[in-house]
């Protein structure tokens, strides 16, 4: 039920400018730094939600120019906890976050799933739930221009879309770097595109 309603509702707080916005999973992972790259190449904007369990491992200043927010301590489903299991494993998260010097402004459950819980302690802690039009099925290994044109069909009307840029859950191994070599197709032509109308 508090999934549902936060679907409706949301997207009030997170006005979008460009013709589509993208959202990052999962991280961060050896592959974030690439992604980055290829992002900033493209003059393209992204929120990337972390788990909390992995800053301690990885160079966040990579992120530099780019806002990080909150995925969770680990990849769990709040919407299964009770109530003190969910404010222990958010409180886990909070801090994991304040010791990397981070103050995010959104969080985003693994999953898209929240209870009523969790929605308390997010508005407590001063943010807000994200949530997104499109999940694109990246976690799954597929075959080539499959991921390139589910991008293509959703990334308009704008449209927030999530990709992961790290292996959590039932990810296929590999999947992000299947994910970042088709992302970064889709952005090299929409530029090019762009470059030829003008």
């Amino acid at each position: 039920m508090a999934t549902a309603i936060l679907r409706l509702v949301w997207k009030v707080d997170f006005p979008i400018k460009e013709d589509y916005f993208l959202t990052f999973d999962d991280g961060p992972s050896d592959l974030t730094k690439d992604l980055i790259k290829v992002l900033r190449d493209n003059e393209k904007n992204a929120i990337f939600f972390l788990l909390g369990q992995k800053l301690g491992s990885y160079d966040l200043s990579m992120y530099e120019g780019y806002q990080i927010a909150c995925h969770g301590y680990r990849h769990v489903n709040f919407a299964l906890m009770d109530p003190y299991r969910t404010y222990l494993e958010f409180n886990k998260a909070i801090k994991a976050f304040e010791k990397a010097g981070i103050k995010p402004k959104y969080f985003r459950a693994p999953y898209g799933l929240y209870n009523l819980t969790l929605l308390y302690l997010i508005k407590k802690s001063n943010m807000k739930p994200f949530q997104w039009d499109y999940l694109l099925g990246d976690w799954n290994l597929e075959e080539d221009n499959i991921l390139y044109k589910k991008i293509k069909e959703k990334a308009n009307n704008k449209h927030v879309l999530v990709l992961h840029d790290g292996t959590e859950g039932s990810a296929a191994m590999k999947a992000k770097e299947k994910m970042l070599e088709e992302l970064t197709r889709f952005l090299n032509d929409e530029r090019k595109s762009k470059e030829n109308n003008y």
